[in-house]
């Protein structure tokens, strides 16, 4: 079988100055895509305008070799990867972040994830100063 790929879609925007939840005006979204093996192999980050399944599938189809295994969560836009002759599997994350029966998970993206968040808050501090 192929390389496992874990595929997460993540709101960039930071808490409101108020701090009460994220500003849905002027939302940043990405779409990152990594290889796991044991550790992260690869990466791939992309700012998109929309979670929408018509913005993220080309994304995937051209990031992605087709004998590779996808684990997502369970966001509409991944419903069809099956159907473009993906090994598509997923997680509830209503329910559990590691799947108990056959430990799919999205650990390893959410955590690149808040690797790069961190990284941006780092910068944008320091052009505070």
């Amino acid at each position: 079988p192929g390389s496992i790929i874990q595929i997460d879609e993540t709101m960039m925007n930071f808490k409101c100055k108020s701090h009460r939840g994220r500003s849905t005006l002027n939302k940043t979204d990405a779409l990152v895509i990594i290889e796991y093996q044991n550790k992260i192999k690869r990466a791939f980050a992309k700012i998109i305008p929309n979670k929408e399944s018509r913005t993220i599938i080309p994304i995937v189809v051209s990031q992605v070799a087709s004998s590779s295994i996808i684990w997502t969560d369970e966001h509409k836009s991944y419903k069809c990867l099956k159907n473009l002759g993906f090994e598509h599997d997923r997680v509830c994350h209503k329910y559990e972040f590691v799947n108990k029966l056959n430990g799919i998970n999205t650990q390893a993206v959410e955590s690149f994830n808040n690797c790069i968040k961190i990284k941006k808050k780092a910068k944008r501090s320091e052009a505070v100063r």
